[in-house]
């Protein structure tokens, strides 16, 4: 077996795991897509936190919302015009709601799908499409700046846009 097909045959593996929790039939599809980047090493502080921000923007998202939400993180630390670290990302000022709202508590535990969302993103997926942000349209509080973005795709509740 070829190490692409591995990989297709592992992330099966890992998205069954993830839709009916081990046994069972999956009663819901999900598409993380294939790798679109690099697989990013975090540290395991560096993976929490990225978890923290996950579950606080996309608890109630679909996993593939939660996968894009991650992956919006990770494609700020590529990108020039924003700091080049997951702790910089999320702590950048008025980036995340959840930031201005509470403190970051690095002993919260991080539900084990928000988990399997943060490494997928880890391990490349972007079902975001390369987004730098994302919105609830109803809960947004400058729809006119999000009207000037031009929009990538809308997840569950989510718009991503560049």
């Amino acid at each position: 077996m070829k190490l692409d097909q591995l990989w297709w045959v592992v992330l099966a593996l890992i998205l069954f795991q993830a839709v009916t929790g081990g046994g069972g039939e999956a009663s819901v599809r999900i598409e993380v897509g294939r790798p679109s980047q690099g697989a990013y090493r975090a540290t395991p502080a560096e993976r929490h936190l990225l978890g923290w921000i996950t579950y606080w923007e996309a608890r109630g998202e679909p996993f593939e919302g939660q996968v894009a939400v991650a992956a919006v993180v990770l494609n700020r630390v590529r990108h020039p015009d924003f700091p080049n670290t997951i702790r910089e990302v999320i702590f950048q000022r008025g980036q995340f709601q959840p930031v201005a709202e509470r403190a970051y508590d690095p002993t919260m535990p991080i539900p084990e799908n928000i988990q399997r969302a943060v490494d997928l993103a880890l391990a490349g997926h972007d079902p975001s499409m390369g987004a730098l942000f994302f919105y609830n349209p109803r809960l947004t509080r400058n729809p006119s700046f999000w009207a000037s973005r031009p929009v990538v795709r809308q997840i569950g509740n989510h718009v991503f846009t560049r």
